[in-house]
């Protein structure tokens, strides 16, 4: 197998710039300091997923550069589920609002 390239190591820091690498506490969030504190954690964690599973590829441990790499996957996931629910819930309860 060759050794792992740079282009692979830039793959790894797309990862940091795709939350923001904590603009999110300086943005107005729509749901004010829990939802930033909570993408804050998200964040953290999928960046700690993405150095890990990193870590193991390099020192050549494929089924446990696999399980972080699921962890990583899972939190994005997540996270791009919850953002567009948190939308249409917050529409329906202001349609809802407007009707009474």
């Amino acid at each position: 197998m060759a050794p792992l390239e740079w282009p692979h190591f830039c793959e790894l820091r797309r990862g940091d710039r795709n939350f923001g690498a904590g603009d999110e506490l300086r943005m107005p969030a729509i749901g004010g300091i829990n939802q930033a504190t909570a993408t804050t954690l998200f964040a953290t964690f999928f960046l700690f997923a993405l150095c890990k599973a990193f870590w193991y590829i390099r020192q050549r441990e494929v089924a446990l550069h696999r399980e972080w790499m699921i962890r990583a996957f899972a939190v994005g996931l997540a996270v791009a589920t919850i953002r567009p629910s948190l939308e249409c819930f917050l529409l329906r309860a202001a349609l809802q609002l407007d009707a009474v």
